[in-house]
């Protein structure tokens, strides 16, 4: 946003602190760990228990396992923080079988928000929500298929156990809609959608103007869970993803679904994700980042890259540095996305679990090899490059 105002400082300050994050991993335990006011990792943290009521003293509600998956807007950096793809996997699966250690009710006494547990892991609390679909970014996405059913059908049923914490702003009844018509908004502001496992076989949304959405999970059933393969409006995709805007004026995302994991789907071409931070010189002294990390967008113009000499920055689509995504070609006529809110287009009535028509507002056409978001906690910074800055 700094950028596109012509705001070249406030820019640099808020890229330069989207990888604010890193401050506070440890790298001998893989986890965001608390620090004193020197500076120094506290010690003798129990990133179960530790934090005071509500673990407000170290985190918020929920404890270090939970926060451990709290960078939404950069999960390729995490994965690769944490290990590769495999060390990161293999933290996840620990995540959901650490047991509690004690009764739920102590728990619960001193953590009374971090209810609908599997293990660590959280059901009932908005830090939670993505997690389950972290295994789609490394190279695990029929994990992600089965938690998401698994968790479905444990935490969500048509009886006392429908609900299993506080529905705070309608958070939870989301993750619900999204993940049974089987996709989900992992992170916000990012016009991309992961794939899980859709519940029903049929489900079409209205986007208004006559356009419509549909979604057909071929053989969808209880024991049909897992992804075979999937097309988007007949094209094969290759990823457990899809962009928005391939979306925006209707179409047909249709899934095989079979009762065994298909383990080489998806596995090659993970949901975009800046990944690890690079270096990047002046860009022909537009947006001046010599000194700095830069966290946002591959908007640089290819011809801009071949008439200067500047250090480009690389970007990948996960923590995996062998999964470079070169950009397209710049033209005059590329579309760039101007920043709206309007690009999550799937409204939900929280309270009542009811599918809005979609906004009726402008939408511009844009490619997310073309635009890498920045999010820093819950405010989203884009600084991105065009010639008329």
């Amino acid at each position: 946003i700094a950028a596109e105002l012509g705001k070249k400082e406030d820019a640099e300050y808020f890229l330069a602190r989207s990888y604010n994050y890193r401050n506070l991993f440890n790298p001998e335990t893989r986890f965001f760990h608390p620090k004193d006011k020197d500076g120094k990792f506290i010690e003798g943290v129990d990133y179960r228990y530790s934090g005071g009521l509500g673990a407000r003293d170290y985190y918020d509600e929920n404890n270090g396992y939970v926060y451990r998956w709290d960078v939404q807007h950069n999960i390729g950096d995490l994965v690769s923080l944490i290990g590769g793809n495999e060390v990161f996997t293999a933290a996840l699966d620990s995540m959901f079988d650490t047991p509690l250690g004690m009764s739920k009710w102590q728990f619960y006494s001193f953590l009374p928000d971090h209810t609908g547990n599997v293990g660590m892991f959280s059901m009932a609390n908005e830090p939670s929500l993505h997690i389950p679909y972290l295994y789609n970014y490394a190279g695990q996405p029929w994990k992600t298929q089965k938690r998401i059913r698994v968790l479905l059908d444990q935490w969500f049923r048509n009886d006392l156990m429908g609900v299993p914490g506080d529905e705070d702003g309608g958070g939870m009844s989301a993750f619900v809609v999204f993940s049974m018509m089987g996709f989900y908004p992992v992170t916000p502001g990012s016009p991309t959608y992961n794939i899980g496992s859709p519940v029903f076989s049929d489900v079409k949304i209205d986007l208004g103007d006559g356009n419509v959405f549909e979604i057909v999970a071929d053989g969808a059933s209880h024991d049909n869970k897992y992804v075979q393969s999937v097309t988007l409006n007949g094209e094969e995709l290759s990823g457990p993803w899809f962009d928005h805007s391939r979306i925006t004026a209707g179409g047909v995302l249709s899934l095989k679904m079979g009762p065994k994991a298909n383990k080489k789907w998806g596995i090659g071409n993970p949901p975009p994700s800046v990944g690890p931070r690079t270096k990047c010189g002046d860009i022909r002294g537009k947006i001046y980042q010599s000194d700095f990390y830069r966290a946002g967008f591959n908007a640089i113009p290819r011809q801009a890259r071949e008439q200067d000499s500047i250090d480009t920055p690389s970007f990948y689509s996960s923590g995996s540095v062998n999964q470079k995504v070169e950009p397209e070609p710049f033209t005059e006529s590329t579309p760039i996305a101007s920043f709206k809110l309007s690009m999550m287009v799937l409204l939900i009535v929280f309270r009542n679990i009811r599918l809005l028509k979609y906004i009726d507002v402008d939408i511009h056409t844009f490619s997310i090899k073309e635009i890498q978001i920045g999010l820093l906690l819950n405010s989203v910074y884009i600084c991105s490059y065009r010639d008329n800055y």
